[in-house]
């Protein structure tokens, strides 16, 4: 399985290089609801209930839920003449197999669906090396990494604590964990990552 972002010529790149079209690609479920709060963010408060269930969409598990919902979503966009918002959904919909959950292809695909790990290093390589670095300084940073053994500055807790509250996992944990279970484990996953 192949796993990215929204990225579209990666798709299409995967669609015409021989060997990986028949490999399943799969887009990033914290991609999607990243996108879907930057394009629904102007839903004002009084339709929070359909901004939730626009939010919910990459997180939902059974056909019936993600179907309901969808429908709820159309009609409210095609009510308020919301053309380039459904538009945009419409887009999505027509790719739904490769990010909603109950259209997955059947295979094994041991419950990954984003590209978290990858995006974790990406926000912290950005945080030493920037776009008009030389690649002199990325092989020296890499280098300082590797005989320090620490992959980043200790003094950076709250910055790590709330990286890691941000992680899709994290956020799937809390939404389903009482409290108190998620502190536990909120405390375990900042430990392991240590």
């Amino acid at each position: 399985m192949v796993l990215t972002d929204q990225e579209i010529s990666i798709g299409a790149a995967l669609q015409e290089t021989q060997g990986w079209k028949d490999i399943p690609h799969r887009l990033c479920s914290w991609h999607i609801g990243r996108n879907l709060r930057k394009y629904f963010k102007f839903i004002k408060s009084e339709h929070q209930v359909i901004k939730e269930k626009i939010f919910k969409l990459p997180y939902l598990i059974t056909k019936n839920d993600f179907d309901e919902d969808e429908k709820a979503i159309l009609k409210f966009l095609k009510d308020l003449n919301l053309t380039k918002s459904l538009d945009y959904l419409d887009g999505l919909f027509k790719i739904k197999n490769k990010w909603a959950r109950p259209y997955h292809l059947p295979f094994f695909d041991a419950d990954i669906t984003t590209t978290s790990r990858a995006e974790s290093w990406n926000r912290h390589l950005k945080r030493y090396v920037g776009s008009r670095s030389e690649i002199t300084y990325l092989i020296d940073f890499i280098n300082n990494v590797d005989k320090t053994n620490l992959a980043f500055e200790t003094d950076l807790t709250s910055d790590v604590m709330r990286f890691i509250e941000a992680d899709p996992l994290v956020m799937e944990l809390k939404s389903f964990l009482t409290p108190r279970l998620y502190e536990k484990q909120l405390d375990q996953y900042s430990k392991a990552r240590e």
